[in-house]
């Protein structure tokens, strides 16, 4: 009954759906208090969660997509987002797992974050299983763990980079996913969607925390960390345009925002130049 131990069963946990409920189980012993914070055994440097054999692991660049209003279309765009869905319960087991000795208020927001991400899945699995299809009939690309991965050994760049930067798109992303679902009559993924997009506010204001947390605790400034960050790791900035509303409500500063979209204006800007040459 320790909170870590059952961070690392679940995080090597193979099946996806088995994944699901045990991360729900261990979500309800913790909010009962039944679990125990010792740290128990040493901490294993894992580099990959437990998966099956599928979804295929492609790179981004070999990911199909098909026309939206099409069935597979559809489903594929469905089955991209339960797979970034999946990806975040195992980046938040192996945030639990991994960091330790950090206030009791860090493990709290992610078993929640855990449990949240976990629903997000079961809604999205639902909704390919009306379709006729379940998670593992569509390539996927790793994009996401990758970097977690990368980051792995540094708290700060894991909050900043995976979740800050890359799962942050998602509060782009998903306003004007919704709009599509909608016109073709799916109220039920609009529902999901909504969940998702409300519930990924929190998951990213729990990482500006605990990004903040460590700059204060370094000393650095926030707002230039984060953006060194987008420089160091990042090929190209992130696109926009950014959901400024939800970014703010998600702990980002306006300095941040700003910066993101003038990286992003100075790219198309130079891009169009290259093209003219």
């Amino acid at each position: 009954m320790n909170l870590f131990e059952h961070a690392q069963k679940i995080f090597l946990c193979q099946n996806p759906h088995e994944k699901i409920a045990l991360t729900i189980e261990c979500a309800s012993l913790f909010e009962q208090d039944k679990l125990s914070w010792d740290e128990g055994s040493p901490i294993i440097d894992y580099l990959d969660p437990g998966r099956e054999d599928k979804p295929i692991i492609v790179g981004p660049q070999d990911v199909k997509y098909y026309p939206f209003k099409k069935l597979y279309g559809k489903a594929s765009a469905i089955h991209a987002l339960a797979h970034i869905e999946l990806t975040a319960v195992n980046l938040a087991w192996d945030s639990v797992y991994r960091y330790r000795g950090l206030p009791n208020d860090y493990y709290r927001d992610w078993v929640q974050c855990a449990k949240e991400e976990a629903t997000h899945f079961i809604l999205l699995c639902e909704s390919l299983k009306i379709l006729g299809f379940e998670y593992g009939d569509f390539k996927a690309h790793g994009e996401l763990w990758g970097m977690a991965r990368t980051t792995r050994h540094n708290l700060l760049e894991r909050m900043g980079v995976v979740h800050r930067i890359l799962e942050a798109r998602a509060l782009d992303a998903v306003p004007i996913v919704i709009p599509r679902f909608l016109a073709i009559g799916d109220k039920k993924m609009v529902n999901t969607l909504n969940i998702i997009a409300n519930e990924e506010i929190g998951h990213i204001s729990s990482s500006t925390r605990w990004f903040k947390h460590e700059c204060d605790r370094q000393q650095i400034n926030s707002d230039q960390t984060f953006i060194q960050l987008v420089q160091r790791y990042l090929k190209n900035p992130p696109k926009g345009p950014f959901n400024r509303e939800a970014r703010l409500a998600s702990g980002f500063s306006e300095f941040e925002i700003n910066e993101l979209e003038r990286m992003d204006n100075d790219f198309k800007i130079n891009k169009n130049k290259v093209k003219h040459v």
